[in-house]
């Protein structure tokens, strides 16, 4: 029993030694991060070595149970994405929300609608009977095509670009567009917010584990919005990079003054690998003279990505 025990102690410093390891090693390698991203299996892990230390109470294994006591501490800190946990609710404070009339506010939406959709009439259905004025969907293929049939009619101006991106709107459009398809997946029209002109950005980066695509992509992603430093600008899609990774640090910097208002906001994996989504790939920016009324996440709608909606005005005082 001695030995059995011994193995099992020896497991709890292993487990959590291996997971922080990983976590760490995410500050350097970006493959790493990209596991880092799962945070809830790592606090898992230190949750599950606290659990089994509280079995193994020998006073004569206490140096081996305060060792995996404080790596299991250490991981849970570490993995825990503790702005998650500061917001909390799935909108922002009733004190932030538009004072406006509905006409003056940006109903949007942002929907990985997935080639693979498995349930595609649901998606049309959250898309149609959301009332949104502007839609943004990425993977618009396969399975997905007949999500697009419900609401044609209703946002009869639309954009489509590299990668299946297409950006709908029931607005009337100054002017629309592709980003540089040879560079960068993205869509984006111009329409008009309260007597101002507002650009909405529709983009479907790809997977950081092809880092060099990755990277081309959101350098060339933010080279593009320098260019048009737009007060106004609304940017939105699957970003493929989750809150709580150095791979967000770095979009974040990458794409300053836009604020991300996703926080705290899980939109993946729907229903595929877990019953409720475990992180936010799924994205909303905003140019500093835009505001968040309320941004929250949407129902399953047979997509391995949730929707992301928010309500977006003009910042009083702006």
């Amino acid at each position: 029993m001695s030995r059995v025990k011994t193995l099992i102690l020896a497991g709890l410093i292993a487990l959590p030694a291996l997971a922080l390891t990983v976590r760490l090693a995410g500050l350097v390698s970006i493959r790493a991060d990209i596991v880092a991203m799962l945070w809830p299996l790592f606090v898992a892990a230190g949750l599950v070595t606290l659990a089994g230390l509280s079995l193994l109470r020998s006073p004569r294994w206490w140096p081996a149970r305060i060792t995996a006591l404080l790596l299991a501490i250490g991981l849970i800190a570490a993995a825990t994405p503790w702005a998650w946990l500061r917001t909390s609710s799935q909108s922002l404070p009733e004190s932030e929300a538009p004072a406006e009339a509905p006409s003056e506010t940006l109903r949007l939406v942002t929907l990985n609608v997935w080639a693979g959709n498995t349930d595609p009439d649901a998606a049309g259905r959250f898309l149609a009977e959301g009332n949104f004025d502007v839609i943004a969907l990425q993977e618009v293929s396969g399975a997905a095509g007949p999500t697009l049939d419900r609401i044609e009619t209703s946002h009869p101006n639309q954009i489509g670009c590299r990668w299946r991106v297409r950006l709908l709107t029931r607005l009337p459009v100054n002017d629309a567009g592709c980003v540089d398809e040879e560079v960068l997946p993205a869509a984006w029209l111009s329409t008009t917010l309260q007597g101002e002109p507002v650009t909405i950005v529709a983009v479907h980066l790809a997977r950081p584990v092809n880092e060099s695509r990755h990277r081309r992509q959101v350098e060339g992603l933010a080279a593009w919005l320098a260019a048009r430093p737009e007060h106004n600008l609304v940017l939105m899609g699957d970003f493929n990079v989750s809150q709580g990774s150095v791979l967000m640090r770095d979009l974040e910097a990458e794409l300053a003054p836009l604020e991300r208002v996703t926080i705290a906001r899980r939109t993946w994996p729907s229903r595929h690998l877990s019953p409720v989504p475990v992180i936010g790939i799924d994205h909303v920016w905003l140019g500093p003279g835009l505001c968040a009324g309320a941004v929250r996440v949407g129902p399953h709608v047979g997509s391995d990505h949730r929707p992301v909606m928010a309500a977006v005005h003009a910042c009083k005082g702006q």
